[in-house]
């Protein structure tokens, strides 16, 4: 986040714990962990990290789809929990989402029109005898005829049902999208498009967002601050340009090795680390030490700290002081 600008959005200490149920044992895992992140008004913060690192569960908790267990959410300078039942409803209007699979977030059985005109309905955003005509609007700011407004879900092309998530995200006028891989389920040729709308709207409107996506081509083209996770843990977090620049965590390292580019004959060296994430293991030390080709003995004993190296560049690894070399393969990815 700018230092100038005042978060629209910030967590302190979120946690979120899950009871798993195998055979005749129950054990919790931690989905959410001690996460505090900030958002300024008009930026993009994207959140990166593979499957089961705590990302999606993370937009659940901003989105007030799930309540934390500990910890405290602050939208716009006051926490949503002390907030009224009016209140929250005005946070609600405020805050949406746009999820991964457009098909899947979109009732079948409801026409393009009332899918958008619900939440105008809902928090009284217009009459009844004006709802045709905001649909009508709604719709061609993202770029759909009004005449798909009669059309049903199934009968629409991926790339326009995510158009349709987005125009209902923004019918309420938010001043924050949560963005959950919204082009990842998406033909590659209608990516770009969709990335263009959302950048559009994000000018037009004021919008901010929180961008989660495995893509990092995708993040270093979006994004104004970079967050990196690990099992339910902010493990680095800076400014884009400072992020791929020099990433200073070997996991965000392994990251951007692991990324796909155009020519495999550039790349200068191959992921360091092996392996999946291991949802719901407990360690005493660094959560990321036994696929991490730096490991010492340290690791396994005390849990680094997110501590500040520069300027809004925090990371939590004991050996960061030791890769603040250029990453030679980040610029394969742009």
């Amino acid at each position: 986040m700018s230092a100038s600008k005042a978060p629209l959005l910030s967590t302190r200490g979120l946690r979120k714990r899950y009871k798993l149920r195998g055979g005749n044992a129950v054990r919790q895992i931690t989905a959410v962990d001690d996460v505090s992140i900030q958002l300024a008004s008009g930026e993009t913060l994207a959140v990166v990290g593979e499957s089961g690192c705590g990302k999606s569960t993370l937009a659940k908790l901003i989105t007030q789809l799930e309540i934390p267990d500990e910890g405290e959410l602050v939208f716009d300078g006051r926490p949503v929990s002390t907030r009224s039942r009016r209140e929250r409803l005005a946070f609600r209007r405020d805050v949406q989402i746009v999820l991964q699979d457009p098909y899947g977030s979109l009732t079948p059985h409801f026409r393009v029109h009332t899918l958008v005109a619900e939440p105008l309905r809902i928090h009284r955003l217009a009459t009844p005898s004006k709802l045709p005509t905001r649909v009508a609007e709604i719709l061609e700011s993202v770029g759909l005829a009004p005449e798909i407004a009669g059309r049903f879900p199934h009968e629409l092309s991926g790339g326009q049902r995510q158009r349709v998530s987005i125009a209902r995200a923004i019918a309420t006028r938010p001043r924050l999208i949560v963005c959950d891989e919204p082009v990842s389920a998406l033909d590659v040729s209608v990516r770009s498009q969709i990335v263009n709308l959302l950048l559009d709207l994000q000018r037009e409107l004021g919008l901010s967002y929180l961008f989660i996506s495995h893509d990092l081509a995708l993040v270093d083209h979006i994004a104004d601050v970079v967050c990196v996770m690990y099992l339910g843990r902010i493990v680095e977090q800076a400014s884009a340009a400072a992020f791929f620049a020099a990433p200073r965590h070997p996991y965000s390292r392994a990251l951007i090795a692991s990324s796909p580019v155009p020519d495999p004959r550039r790349r200068h060296g191959a992921p360091a680390v092996h392996g999946e994430v291991e949802v719901g293991a407990t360690t005493s030390g660094c959560r990321f030490r036994n696929r991490c080709p730096m490991a010492l003995a340290k690791c396994a004993e005390t849990d680094p700290p997110l501590r500040v190296l520069a300027a809004d560049h925090l990371v939590a690894c004991h050996r960061a002081d030791e890769l603040g070399e250029p990453l030679p393969f980040a610029e394969q990815i742009r």
